[in-house]
């Protein structure tokens, strides 16, 4: 018999109506569920983002402290012996050294890492990079100062390719045979891959060691910046030896 007009639903239609609302309901809380966890694993990434840009900013500062302390208590006041505590602290390729100012400029990127949570598409490690200019300064009568500026990334591209060209110097000089002369530490430092970056300009050689002074550019010249470096290969008692030690100096 046909319901009359204005009738309730019956109870089979009540039941069916639930289970449309809860077949609805379900996924859209699954939904919604996956979307805070999405938002909630974003919100921990920027955390973590942010605790490395503040390690890495802290380990500038650090730096910079460390190596104007170091610098008031080395004895030796020259410009080469205070560029290799600069970069002993620093790690920074390009030191330079304004005489007139009594000032030393470096820059160098420093990074940290952090572990990504997975959001979408997996996650993982993930390194933050930075670039700072260091400034030490020393007026009359006082102890040298340090200050610390982030630079954009940009201004770090020179000095990590003057980095990045002293790694490869250092291997040429590696595998370089103990015997050699001049002509063929020049050889191995000056390859024809790599014209006008890196020029030999002076050569030595003593029973335990090959050292090598370098002008290293950033691009061919005229390229605005550049780096002397002194390259030693401590060729040990036997005279075999292939450890290589890079330092930057003031002046070639």
């Amino acid at each position: 018999m046909a319901r009359a007009a204005g009738s309730t639903p019956g109870p089979v239609s009540r039941r069916a109506a639930t289970c449309c609302l809860v077949l609805l309901l379900v996924p859209a809380g699954l939904v919604a569920a996956f979307w805070y966890d999405v938002w909630q694993t974003g919100r921990e990434n920027d955390r973590r983002e942010q605790r490395a840009l503040a390690s890495i900013a802290e380990q500038a500062q650090r730096a910079a402290r460390d190596t104007a302390r170091a610098m008031a208590a080395h004895r030796a006041a020259g410009a080469d012996a205070l560029t290799d505590v600069i970069w002993r602290h620093t790690e920074a390729p390009v030191i330079t050294y304004d005489a007139a100012r009594r000032t030393f400029t470096a820059t160098a990127s420093r990074s940290a890492v952090y572990e990504e949570e997975p959001l979408l598409l997996g996650a993982g490690p993930v390194k933050l990079d930075r670039c700072f200019r260091f400034t030490f300064t020393r007026r009359p009568g006082a102890p040298w100062s340090a200050r610390v500026t982030a630079r954009a990334d940009e201004a770090c591209a020179p000095s990590d390719r003057i980095r990045n060209e002293v790694v490869l110097a250092r291997i040429g000089l590696e595998n370089l045979s103990s015997d050699a002369d001049r002509a063929a530490v020049r050889r191995a430092l000056e390859p024809a891959g790599r014209p006008g970056l890196l020029d030999v300009r002076s050569t030595a050689r003593t029973r335990r060691t090959i050292t090598a002074t370098v002008l290293v550019h950033a691009a061919p010249p005229p390229a605005a910046t550049w780096q002397c470096y002194r390259l030693t290969r401590d060729l040990g008692d036997a005279g075999t030896g292939r450890s290589v030690t890079a330092v930057p100096v003031a002046t070639c």
